[in-house]
């Protein structure tokens, strides 16, 4: 039977369900069944009591409960975003990205493989890419394994492309052990 407290909305399931307490853990064996149920008649005083429980589940029980359990709910959101990076921002259609290696096997294999460029996205979030060769990739990629290439337009210039001289060593510090 489930008596036990729910963590979502602090009651007992068959107490809601049943709108009672579940029944002590008692043998029932010696007890008579009463007839009363099986004439399916009941007085007045006895309809209106069981249509005031009603209401009363109805006004009162079931609009605390759906606030507890949202009140619940918003609390493990909360806790869930708190510990999970979740990309919200889009990545541009026509930028060149680089994807996890799902295969990898070995230390020394790339993390990731790529470059390839974002053709579009579907209703689920995840994109279509596509290679150099402009052949699309054979499966969607979720946003949690893409990862931008930096673009080539940075200040910080290339190793191939900046061709420079040292002029002086201006400060070499020397330490007891030798040099630093």
């Amino acid at each position: 039977m489930n008596c036990k407290y729910a963590r979502l909305h602090k009651s007992r399931p068959f107490a809601v369900m049943f709108n009672r307490q579940p029944n002590t853990l008692t043998d029932y064996t010696s007890v008579q069944a009463s007839n009363q149920l099986t004439k399916a008649r009941f007085s007045d005083k006895e309809i209106k009591e069981l249509e005031k429980k009603l209401d009363n589940m109805n006004k009162v029980v079931i609009p605390a409960l759906k606030n507890r359990i949202k009140a619940t709910q918003d609390k493990d959101n909360a806790y869930f975003m708190k510990r999970h990076k979740i990309i919200k921002t889009v990545y541009p259609i026509g930028s060149e990205v680089l994807i996890r290696n799902v295969d990898k096997v070995k230390k020394t294999d790339p993390n990731y493989e790529g470059p390839f460029i974002i053709r579009g996205h579907t209703n689920n979030g995840s994109y279509i890419l596509v290679d150099k060769t402009n052949k699309p990739l054979t499966r969607d990629v979720p946003t949690s394994h893409i990862k931008l290439v930096p673009s080539k337009s940075g200040n910080i210039p290339e190793e191939e492309e900046w061709i420079g001289e040292v002029e002086a060593i201006i400060d070499d510090r020397d330490m007891p052990t030798g040099n630093e």
